[in-house]
């Protein structure tokens, strides 16, 4: 004599099993919620991204770095073009002399030139404006 195992009808059984699914799911979540809550969280270091503007003529690389006085470099680079060498006329143009790859920060930006804050070296605190081809950006991680 065969047994036939009785099974449930067709709805009773979807019933049954989504009651199964939903009550695993409710308790899953609450297991995961008390695992997050009791979890710490792994410490990520931080990091600071700082771009610089390092200082540097392109054609001169061993070469001081003027740093113009705001507003007055198109009066600086009128007076070299027309061969000026004299420094006590250009010095009033001048806000600081750098050393090369001596960094700075760039406070205002435009598509030829940079308003800028000088950060290291004895010339630190120096603001001016510089033409953008006598220096170029570096990003760095603290």
């Amino acid at each position: 004599m065969a047994t036939e195992i009785l099974r449930p009808p067709a709805p009773l059984r979807a019933r049954i099993a989504i009651g199964t699914i939903m009550g695993l799911g409710i308790a899953g979540v609450v297991a995961a919620i008390g695992i997050y809550a009791n979890a710490k969280a792994p410490e990520v270091p931080t990091r600071t991204r700082i771009n610089t503007f390092v200082l540097q003529y392109q054609d001169l690389p061993s070469s001081p770095v003027f740093v113009l006085r705001d507003g007055r470099m198109s009066e600086f680079f009128r007076l070299t073009n027309a061969g000026v060498k004299d420094m006590d006329v250009l010095a009033p143009l001048i806000a600081c002399e750098v050393a090369p790859k001596t960094k700075a920060v760039v406070i205002d930006g435009s598509l030829h030139t940079s308003k800028i804050t000088v950060i290291e070296g004895p010339q630190a605190g120096c603001r001016g404006v510089i033409p953008n081809e006598w220096g170029k950006y570096e990003v760095t991680y603290q």
